[in-house]
């Protein structure tokens, strides 16, 4: 189990900074987007984040089973991958 979820989060920690940090803000740019607007953008990406790390180390492992809590948070994080174009 240790090492299926440590090589999922290699992979889905990869795929974050490949996004958040390679596709969207050249993406944006081409979209004529300012450098305020990258600022703004990566700050409603590092949100996100921010919450889910401090919530599932204590609040939601109160309520789900880890391997629950791997499932739900690769498929919320997943998900917006998706929307992109």
């Amino acid at each position: 189990m240790l090492l299926i979820s440590s090589f999922l989060c290699i992979l889905m920690q990869f795929s974050n900074f490949a996004i958040a940090y390679g596709f969207s803000p050249i993406f944006a740019q081409q979209l004529g987007a300012s450098k305020g607007d990258l600022g703004v953008l990566l700050f409603w990406y590092l949100l996100p984040n921010l919450a889910g790390t401090l919530l599932s180390g204590t609040f939601i492992r109160r309520f789900l089973a880890d391997r629950w809590i791997l499932t739900v948070g690769f498929l919320l994080i997943s998900g917006p991958y998706f929307a992109f174009p």
